[in-house]
């Protein structure tokens, strides 16, 4: 067993426990905060003032979606689909 070796070990022994039980603060009488957001959380992916479009085109977008959903429960004909996907939608928009 080389010199380096050992003393590698031994350095390494001696620095592992040290880097463990560092003291933690002690922060029990300190006020715990909450990240409080007001409004609506953001559309990911835009920049902050196309948010609105953002959010007023995500639920039209989740309207036809749910009255698609709908008219293939029903079991609509594509004939009388859009329709009855427009009919809905209006429904919902009451």
């Amino acid at each position: 067993m080389s010199f380096r070796f050992a003393g590698a070990v031994l350095v390494f022994a001696l620095l592992v426990p040290a880097q463990a039980q560092q003291p933690q603060p002690d922060n029990k009488d300190a006020p715990k905060t909450q990240d409080i957001t007001v409004g609506p959380p953001p559309v990911p992916g835009v920049a902050p003032e196309y948010q609105d479009a953002a959010r007023k085109s995500l639920k039209a977008r989740q309207k036809v979606a749910y009255c698609q959903k709908v008219a293939t429960d029903q079991k609509v004909l594509p004939r009388d689909r859009t329709q009855f996907v427009l009919a809905c939608i209006d429904k919902l928009q009451d």
